[in-house]
């Protein structure tokens, strides 16, 4: 095994989902701070692929197409290939699957490093035993890297916007007179566990904008247009609906730009707070012990039901109380309270 230090080329197989990605980075991170002089190389799917665009921590992102290319025994044993002809010294697995731990393995990276999970602790050199009880996904991440030398106390993830994609979002704000405050919403999640009501989210909408005079932005993926939609037929105001029409770095420049982000438990409320925007969120199923916001300007709205919390994308007691509970009334104060901190109503300009 090599010392700490003598690393020359790094991979590490990252996560799939947005904010897992987001809570890797500071992982991603300790390792280049341990490590200055390696090649660090991120192996991950498309989507969170565009994460680490502009990241100086990063020297290549190569695709994990499992649709295409990697699909199937051929298509692992052709990533396998791709991996070894890249003469990595260590891999350090994220992703806590199987065949996360299988293309490093058959691409013959001497060190390995990942959590002994799914049958797979013979194709690692280095491991750790899978958690039992409650850990934040950014210790989760760091934990590993820990185990080569890259330990750190900085828990902070950071993205990076080009000037040309903060000049693109300034060009829609400034084209279509959006006013400020400009306070985002993110409606949309990937389970109804974790989906806050569009109705609600349309009164809420319509009072920040009369009490502020600002605009309301959603935002979500081509998934969640019947659910923006739902919010923009139901609102008086007229909500600005970006829903499926730009790319996930598009998304989060206009991020960047926003007073304010209300959304859902889901990836881009993940992206906000890591963009430094005041966030509030609503938490309904998932374990806050996992996946809480490491940003003081984040404020989460949560009830504490006997059931909670739960990782279940339907409710196996059929009701969604757990987000049923949060009031529009509580969750307009909360807000109008986050604005204070980047929203001048006297001069309507956006703080960092």
């Amino acid at each position: 095994m090599n010392s700490p230090g003598s690393y020359k080329n790094i991979l590490v197989r990252g996560v799939n989902r947005i904010g897992d990605t987001v809570f890797s980075l500071p992982a991603v991170k300790a390792l280049k701070q341990a490590f200055p002089g390696a090649r660090l190389t991120v192996l991950t799917k498309p989507l969170p692929a565009s994460l680490f665009k502009n990241n100086p921590c990063v020297d290549e992102v190569l695709i994990f197409d499992s649709r295409d290319a990697h699909a199937g025994i051929g298509g692992r044993l052709r990533l396998a290939r791709e991996l070894r002809g890249k003469g990595f010294d260590l891999a350090v697995v994220f992703h806590n699957c199987f065949d996360a731990a299988l293309a490093p393995f058959l691409a013959g990276i001497p060190e390995r490093i990942g959590y002994r999970k799914e049958l797979r602790g013979p194709l690692l050199t280095r491991k750790l035993p899978f958690p039992q009880s409650a850990v934040h996904q950014v210790d989760h991440y760091l934990a590993l890297t820990a185990l080569c030398g890259a330990a750190t106390e900085d828990r902070v993830p950071e993205l990076f916007i080009t000037s040309e994609e903060k000049e693109d979002a300034l060009r829609f704000v400034s084209q279509n007179n959006v006013r400020r405050p400009l306070i985002g919403f993110i409606p949309g999640a990937v389970a109804l566990t974790r989906r806050w009501s569009p109705e609600r989210f349309a009164h809420l909408g319509d009072r920040l904008a009369a009490a502020t005079g600002g605009s309301v932005l959603i935002l979500g993926g081509p998934d969640e247009k019947e659910i923006s939609k739902a919010i923009r037929q139901r609102m008086r105001a007229r909500p600005f609906d970006m829903t499926g029409t730009i790319s996930l770095r598009g998304l989060m420049a206009l991020l960047g730009l926003c007073d304010l982000v209300v959304s859902n438990d889901t990836g881009p409320m993940h992206l906000a707070w890591a963009l430094g925007r005041p966030v509030v969120t609503f938490v309904g199923a998932a374990d806050i012990r996992e996946i809480r916001p490491l940003s003081p300007r984040v404020r989460i709205i949560r009830k504490d039901l006997p059931c909670s919390p739960c990782i279940r994308e339907v409710c196996p007691e059929g009701h969604t109380r757990c987000l049923d509970l949060i009031t529009v009334d509580e969750a307009f104060e909360t807000a109008m309270e986050a604005l204070k901190e980047t929203w001048n109503p006297e001069t309507s300009s956006l703080s960092s």
